[in-house]
């Protein structure tokens, strides 16, 4: 035991001593670190990263820090750039020094510590590797050489999609898709389909690859800390699924230098490399098993990149119209031509279906799966949405892409006039799809009076967005509200206690006033003769009489400008685009791009600035100008509880205010 003690008494003061010599280290570096925020020791400003909205964050810290901002993550020292001219200086003038991908503990393990093309830092050695893959690999030639697995693949697929939609099953396009990428590359790559048992076990690897690959080591982040790794199983699991793939690997080689291999392994990826191999036509590195195993090892981490496609929510299959003529022709320089002699669609008459298939002239392993994927969607998804029909036909119109619907077919910068030009076309009532969104456009006096009277209850709402739905607290507004019971109440209080006539002749003297202040500062500028702005005017002007009349008070210059800056901050979120509103499915792209956290923050904000307002409104002590204001006649509203059928709430006062900020945009 005293030994123990001894140990601990001794050891203790020299970790110490040797964390502080490397802490400090960098202190008495000669060069200076780029400006950027002050990190912890050891952790560095690994507390100071918001990983939800990492790009919007980055953005938020190089606005204060400047173009170049140095970070440091744990052990790993990081520049983030954020300026067009630096990121040439980095990617261009100085590319050799920064054009490596970052060494990681559980990639340096699996993919033979770097000896592939895809992982391997930019040296002599993946110079060697890319001629490899681009040269004897992936070469045009090459490409053209496995086009028959290909067409044969997708034709054994389609027809499976046929058989089913022929039977009106339910058709899951993740179970289809991914079972044929994967025949295709096992095929391509090993020269042999798998079978069942088979397939399963490549499924648990690329499941395990997926998660070593992934998954946190503190050798990445904290090299001091690393024996933590074994500690925690990491290390452990890392190097059990690395066994499993190297044993597969050396199967898949075994196979291949067997001399009764079947005929369909020859001229297979493995094929080509054990050729090069045998035939020693590498001169400057010494090309082994495990530069092929290496090589494998992108085939299954570009099997990683699924899809999985759902219908938006509310649609079903059977209401998706899938008459698109003769099907879709997409033209290329090179193109992939199916000629079946029997289509088994019997709804749509065909002889000939052209897709294209992009030039697969790649740079490595990835580029190839990647663009194979693309193309199988190319494909399929033409074929796919032919075996259904909608049972409602829809109003004439251009016809649409999948997906996509007409949004590649509309010119935003003369939409009036592009309508009108489609509408000549079309006739009066024409039908579009933007993405998601079904849309009737109407040219025409009588359809607009059938629509707008006749049923207008079926066409009084406004489209939901996103943002304003956020903006508008869930709708509870009167400008964006659906029309509903909700909306009538909220109508009746707008006009009744905020907008009569008699209240609107009661804010006559404020208006009034502000308007002789403008004319008075627009003869003073006169006549002087110095040059006036009107924007600069009348915008002040339009705020002033929105605040005085709706909270009150006029605000000081330091409030005007955060009013204002709310004012533009309001516009952009409103105006943003987001994938929510045309792409349903695609909704958490708003996260990634950052779109979603900027209206969230915004929002905060907007709705603190609201609080502020009231709290002001709710003080005995509060000036006279507050009474009888907009939010004045709300809070006594509530006070009051005048309102049966709704129940009226502080957020609801906060939506009302909403809209008189929107009224600033006009």
């Amino acid at each position: 035991m005293a030994l123990v003690y001894l140990c601990l008494l001794v050891g203790i003061p020299v970790l110490c001593i040797i964390l502080l010599q490397k802490l400090l280290g960098n202190k008495n570096s000669k060069l200076p670190h780029p400006p950027g925020p002050r990190g912890l020791p050891i952790i560095g400003n690994l507390h100071q990263i918001d990983v939800s909205i990492f790009p919007q964050h980055l953005w938020e810290l190089s606005k204060q820090y400047g173009p170049i901002m140095y970070l440091r993550l744990g052990h790993l020292p990081t520049l983030v750039i954020s300026s067009p001219e630096i990121a040439k200086e980095f990617l261009k003038t100085h590319d050799l020094n920064f054009c490596s991908r970052p060494y990681l503990f559980g990639l340096k393990k699996v993919s033979y510590n770097g000896r592939d093309v895809l992982f391997s830092p930019y040296n002599e050695y993946w110079r060697e590797m890319r001629k490899i893959v681009t040269v004897h690999l992936f070469s045009s030639k090459r490409i053209q050489s496995f086009r028959s697995i290909r067409e044969e693949e997708v034709f054994q697929m389609i027809k499976g999609i046929s058989e089913k939609g022929s039977s009106n099953e339910v058709l899951n396009l993740s179970d289809t898709l991914a079972p044929l990428t994967i025949a295709m590359t096992s095929r391509l790559a090993f020269g042999k389909k798998f079978n069942e048992v088979d397939m399963k076990r490549f499924k648990g690897l690329l499941k395990r690859f997926q998660d070593v690959t992934a998954a946190f080591y503190f050798s990445d982040i904290f090299p001091s800390l690393q024996w933590l790794d074994r500690f925690t199983g990491s290390s452990a699991e890392l190097d059990g699924c690395f066994r499993d793939m190297d044993s597969f690997y050396q199967e898949v080689i075994d196979e291949h230098l067997d001399p009764c291999r079947p005929s369909s392994m020859d001229g297979d990826v493995i094929d080509i490399l054990l050729q090069l191999k045998r035939d020693d036509q590498i001169s400057s590195i010494d090309f082994t098993f495990d530069n092929i195993k290496a090589i494998i090892m992108l085939v299954l981490s570009n099997l990683l990149y699924s899809f999985d496609w759902e219908l938006p929510p509310g649609i079903r299959k059977e209401d998706i119209d899938t008459d698109i003529g003769r099907g879709i022709t997409l033209h290329k320089k090179n193109a992939l031509c199916l000629k079946p002699r029997i289509f088994f669609y019997t709804s749509i008459q065909s002889d000939r279906l052209v897709v294209s298939y992009l030039k697969a002239k790649v740079m490595d392993l990835m580029d190839l799966y990647i663009l194979v994927g693309v193309s199988v969607l190319l494909i399929v998804l033409p074929k796919l949405l032919q075996n259904y029909k909608s049972k409602l036909p829809h109003a004439p119109g251009p016809r649409g892409l999948p997906f996509i619907g007409n949004l590649h077919q509309i010119d935003v910068s003369i939409l009036p006039h592009y309508l009108w030009k489609l509408s000549r076309q079309y006739g009066p009532i024409m039908y579009l799809r933007l993405g998601y969104l079904p849309v009737l456009v109407i040219s025409n006096s009588e359809m607009a009076k059938l629509i707008l009277k006749t049923h207008d209850l079926n066409f009084c709402s406004r489209p939901s967005l996103f943002g304003l739905r956020k903006v508008s607290y869930n709708y509870r507004d009167v400008v964006f509200s659906p029309y509903n019971e909700y909306w009538r109440e909220m109508r009746k209080i707008v006009t009744i206690h905020l907008f009569s006539s008699k209240r609107i002749q009661s804010f006559r003297s404020i208006r009034e006033e502000e308007v002789f202040l403008m004319i008075k500062g627009i003869s003073e500028k006169a006549s002087s003769n110095e040059v006036l702005n009107l924007t600069q005017i009348l915008v002040p002007l339009a705020n002033t009489i929105v605040c005085r009349l709706a909270f009150g008070k006029k605000f000081d210059e330091a409030s005007m400008k955060r009013f204002e800056v709310l004012l533009a901050r309001f516009q952009a979120v409103t105006a943003a685009f987001y994938f929510s509103d045309i792409f349903p499915m695609f909704a958490r792209l708003d996260r990634l791009t950052g779109s979603s956290a900027e209206l969230d923050r915004f929002f905060m904000d907007m709705d603190l600035f609201y609080q502020e307002l009231i709290e002001e409104h709710l003080v005995a002590s509060r000036p006279s100008s507050m009474e009888g204001d907009v939010i004045d006649i709300l809070l006594q509203l509530k006070r009051d509880d005048q309102l049966s059928s709704i129940d009226f709430t502080i957020d609801n006062i906060k939506a009302i205010i909403m809209v008189k900020l929107s009224i600033c945009f006009w």
